[in-house]
């Protein structure tokens, strides 16, 4: 039994050293916690390569969604989300190696290596790196929990030593918890030696035993009050590529209900940012549908005359993009933008809400913001009130006043700064008449512009696709004749393909009637079985001519065979998921007798086709994008988008349509098609009857070319009082007298079962499958992470 759990063991490791290609030998962590509850790490990783790779990557986790907290009291921190806790990674080093840091989900990720190099072999890597934000204050204590080493290690840690430190020894009076717990997630106790300082400056210790795959280590250590100070973060640990020291806003409402804005940033760099963005809401909230905006959905500003100065302008979609090319010796950017709105003041009853849609708030830290706001001279019914919206720490800092009789101020100087995603929100409200002139035209061409400027997406499509088809895909004009027989030298599924430039089932199909006319073959109707399907038999009383077009081929043989003798019978249900192979050839086959015979211009036609399958395509899209904007309020795309995309598809497919274009010799083929085809259409009983004195056979023969033309019931209803003699190759019920109607209604079933028949397919094959599912502490602590090659 021990030589099996021996094996076991082994295996299991066999099986961890197999996921990765290095083990850690030596893994040890340098803690420094200041009295401002900073942390300073020093990670030093010896790594055993066993196969070649460019280095490691190093994960550690920054956002937590949960927080112990003992005996129900709620930590304090130095930063807190409103449901997260969020530790911030500042100054990475890594000695001697080329590394990159980047966010990836919860994790800071530092990539270690040279992506033109790679290492093998014993390598040492020292990660140096501040952590904020991870000390938990409460009433009569604070504790530092730190993953030492993290459960996401997917190698073997052969042995591990640790050393946190803090900056002065802990009062001997007061009794400090402390532990350290390695292994897996959860665990307490483990494989671990450890002790406190005896002058109380640090905790110190070792593993004892090797560390498997996902185990880790955690300390915890709890300090007296007041011990650490619970000072706030300075701005650029919270930062991810900027501080914005000062931020200015002024704006003026004029008399014609244009705004002219202009912001000043102070902007301290950090890193090798480049480039900053000013961005701009989209939408304005409230403005009611109208001649403005005639989709519906929500209503947008015009924002006119952007300039920037400070830096040289970059374009980013909505917004001001600025790179920070020009900075001051301590690394600050000034940067001034303005601009123009028109379209953000909201009527409410008699009075105008002016929206401001350049949010006040930013996603970097602000130190200080001010708002100096005019309306026109001699209004002086004005509600004016600002705060600093998403802080209620800042609401006592802000100073709000009126300044003249026309102008009003708001200025914050936060302390120790506004944290990113708060601001400087204001309500201004103004009298409708305050409104007194009107703005220069191209203020409202702009507002209606951009409001309606998807709306004319078809315009400019119908008139692409007009001018392409007036060039390229529009029929020579021709006289329309009527013509009183089938073109003679045109089989029926050619015509029906002439007709109306598609390819449809039934002009195939079509050839079963057309060769039950000319003496080919023979259609009995079988009498139908209980629960079964309806069937028919096809007899062979002539050969085939061998000068018939290829698809002609195709299709007798799929009924026939190769060879077939006079007299050979095949019944429906015997086609069944078998003639699809020749169905499929055949409409090739029928296609490339249509291009031989150059019925239209080459290209023509497979250009009709791609204008349809853009056009479907672009439908969907145009539903798609309609029905997103109905359910999102327009946040992802607007209405105008949807309607002008799809209304834009439809024009693609009517356009798809129209495009082929016939060469000479198709248009007078379709003189012909459409002469007989207008005299389906318009048939009269006479000329009907002296038609059947000269050829009784006269319906029948002509029945394939209205079948194609898909006239076949308004084609028999012009016979149904005439003297039509049975056709001799369809037998279907005899107990009943002949009709036109009735036989086109039986011979009709006799092509829906033949046309289901000859497109059938197999069913796919299945296939069947499962799964299965499994389903103070080690790794409960802030950090840890763990790490991989690459």
């Amino acid at each position: 039994m021990r030589k099996f759990l021996l094996f076991l063991a082994f295996a299991l490791l066999g099986q961890n050293l197999a996921a990765e290609a290095f083990y850690i030998d030596k893994y040890d962590i340098r803690v420094r916690l200041s009295n401002d509850g900073v942390l300073d790490v020093v990670e030093t990783i010896d790594v055993v390569f066993t196969e070649e790779r460019h280095g490691i990557i190093r994960n550690m986790p920054f956002r937590y969604y949960n927080e112990a907290i003992p005996n129900g009291e709620q930590a304090r921190r130095a930063y807190k989300g409103n449901e997260e806790i969020t530790l911030f990674y500042k100054d990475f080093q890594v000695d001697d190696w080329q590394f990159e840091s980047y966010k990836e989900g919860d994790y800071e990720v530092l990539r270690i290596g040279d992506p033109d190099e790679t290492v093998d072999g014993a390598q040492r890597f020292v990660i140096r790196y501040k952590v904020y934000n991870v000390v938990s204050f409460f009433d009569d204590f604070s504790e530092l929990y730190w993953n030492l080493i993290g459960q996401d290690w997917d190698v073997q840690i052969n042995a591990a030593t640790f050393r946190v430190e803090w900056d002065k020894p802990i009062p001997a009076n007061y009794e400090v918890r402390h532990f350290v717990s390695s292994g897996y997630y959860g665990r307490t106790g483990g494989n671990v030696e450890y002790r406190l300082d005896p002058g109380r400056r640090f905790l110190e210790g070792k593993t004892t035993s090797m560390l498997g795959a996902h185990e880790g280590l955690t300390v915890g250590v709890s300090f007296p009050k007041d011990f650490l100070q619970l000072v706030p973060l300075p701005p650029e640990a919270i930062a991810k590529r900027v501080v914005i020291r000062r931020h200015d806003t002024e704006i003026d409402i004029q008399k014609n209900g244009i705004s002219k804005v202009r912001e000043v940033f102070q902007i301290k760099v950090l890193g090798d940012t480049e480039r900053w963005k000013r961005y701009f809401y989209p939408y304005i909230d409230g403005l009611p549908t109208g001649f403005y905006n005639l989709a519906g959905g929500r209503y947008r500003y015009a924002l006119r005359n952007l300039e920037v100065a400070g830096g040289k302008r970059c374009y980013s979609g909505s917004g001001a993009c600025v790179k920070l090319d020009q900075l001051d010796d301590e690394g600050v950017a000034t940067i001034i933008i303005t601009y123009e709105l028109y379209g953000n003041l909201l009527a409410d009853g008699d009075r105008l809400l002016f929206q401001h849609p350049a949010p006040l708030s930013f996603d970097e830290p602000v130190l200080r913001k001010s708002l100096h706001i005019t309306w026109p001279a001699g209004v002086t019914d004005v509600d004016f009130n600002a705060y600093a919206d998403n802080d209620e720490q800042q609401r006592d800092q802000i100073d709000v006043k009126k300044v003249g009789s026309h102008a009003a101020e708001a200025v914050i100087t936060a302390y120790p700064f506004m944290a990113p995603g708060h601001t400087l929100a204001f309500d201004l409200a103004i009298p409708g008449d305050a409104i007194s002139a009107s703005p220069p035209f191209a203020y409202t061409q702009a507002l209606w512009w951009v409001n309606n400027k998807f709306l004319f997406l078809p315009l400019l499509i119908i008139g692409l696709l007009y001018a392409i088809w007036d060039r390229w895909g529009r029929d020579e004009r021709t006289t329309r004749m009527v013509h009183y027989y089938p073109p003679a030298d045109l089989p029926p599924s050619e015509a029906g393909i002439i007709i109306d430039d598609k390819l449809h089932d039934r002009d195939l199909l079509a050839l079963i009637p057309y060769w039950g006319a000319q003496g080919l073959i023979e259609i009995t109707e079988l009498e139908k079985k209980f629960l079964s399907s309806r069937n028919y038999e096809f007899k062979l009383v002539n050969q085939l001519p061998a000068d018939r077009p290829a698809y002609e081929q195709t299709i007798w043989r799929g009924l026939f065979g190769s060879n077939p003798d006079i007299g050979e019978r095949t019944h429906l249900i015997q086609l069944r998921d078998k003639f699809y192979v020749h169905f499929t050839q055949a409409k090739k086959q029928l296609e490339q007798r249509i291009k031989e015979r150059t019925f239209y211009v080459p290209r023509s036609r497979g250009a009709g086709v791609l204008l349809m399958v853009l056009g479907i395509i672009a439908c969907g899209v145009g539903v798609l994008g309609l029905g997103v904007a109905l359910l999102t309020g327009d946040d992802v795309v607007s209405r105008e988008f949807g309607i002008g995309v799809l209304v834009s598809a439809i024009a693609m497919i009517i356009f798809g349509v129209k495009m082929p274009k016939k060469a000479p010799m198709g248009l007078e083929a379709y003189q012909q098609a459409d002469g007989f085809k207008m005299f389906v259409e318009e048939a009269e009983m006479p000329r009907l009857e002296a038609f059947l004195k000269e050829d009784p056979h006269y319906f029948d023969k002509t029945l394939p070319y209205a079948m194609v033309f898909d006239r076949v019931e308004g084609w028999a209803e012009k016979f149904k009082d005439l003297a039509v003699p049975t056709p001799n190759w369809y037998h279907g019920d005899s107990s009943r007298p002949f009709s036109t109607i009735y036989f086109t209604s039986q011979l009709s079933n006799a092509m829906q079962s033949t046309g289901s028949t000859f497109v059938s397919t197999p069913a796919p094959k299945s296939s069947s499958g499962g799964s299965f599912g499994g389903g103070g502490f080690s790794g409960g602590g802030f950090g840890g992470g763990g790490g991989s090659s690459w």
